[in-house]
């Protein structure tokens, strides 16, 4: 499987933003003017941020774009820790944003309340942008997490909470099926520790299914 898997290397991280922002939004604009509209789903973390940046800053498609999150900490879109506040902050005021956190009194009817959001989502996702942790977890998604097990193992398009190793514990994620239903995945990934584990399939870690379910997903490196 490592051998069928196609890795874009960078030797400047920069030229890595670059080139990966250039490419998705090449993406985003193809399908607008094919379908009218895109939709895509966005990773939280310090990783994907400098790709996120560079799209707000140059894309200026925004109106026929639905843009949602992959997963979410169970926190307020005030908070330091919320993916969402980093994506609008990165995206600009004229994005079309659709949450996952809208009711932190009740994380089950919170989850209903996103499930009935992202309809569109379920339907049709063009774009899916994924980052990677130390761990192998890719969206909140996590080894050894009894709810994360579950998604590994269940082909349900859905989202659902799961709980990780660290804080904020409780997390919202897409589930893997949904990830991998997406027209065109990237991921990218900064570190030669991320690429070692990322390239041993022995492991068999969350970011491995998805891998394995799409061996044609973009995946984007720099040290």
């Amino acid at each position: 499987m490592a051998n069928e898997i196609n890795v874009k290397m960078f030797d400047d991280q920069n030229d890595l933003f670059d080139c990966m922002a250039l490419d998705v939004e090449r993406d985003i604009l193809k399908t607008v003017e094919k379908d009218g509209g895109c939709s895509i789903l966005l990773s939280g973390g310090s990783t994907p941020r400098p790709v996120y940046e560079r799209i707000g800053r140059s894309l200026e498609t925004m109106n026929a774009i639905k843009w949602g999150l992959i997963d979410d900490r169970f926190v307020g879109a005030e908070s330091d820790y919320s993916n969402e506040r980093m994506i609008r902050e990165t995206l600009g005021e004229k994005a079309d944003i659709a949450g996952l956190v809208s009711d932190l009194k009740d994380r089950r009817l919170n989850r209903q309340k996103a499930v009935e959001r992202y309809g569109q989502f379920f339907m049709k996702t063009n774009i899916s942008i994924l980052g990677m942790g130390q761990d192998g977890h890719t969206a909140s998604i996590f080894p050894g997490d009894k709810a994360s097990e579950d998604l590994r193992e269940s082909n349900k398009v859905g989202i659902e909470n799961t709980i990780a190793p660290f804080y904020p514990e409780e997390r919202i994620t897409c589930s893997p099926q949904m990830i991998c239903n997406s027209e065109k995945i990237y991921l990218v990934i900064t570190g030669k520790d991320k690429l070692d584990i990322l390239m041993d399939f022995s492991l068999k870690l969350p970011i491995h299914d998805i891998m394995s379910k799409r061996p044609d997903i973009s995946i984007y490196y720099a040290d």
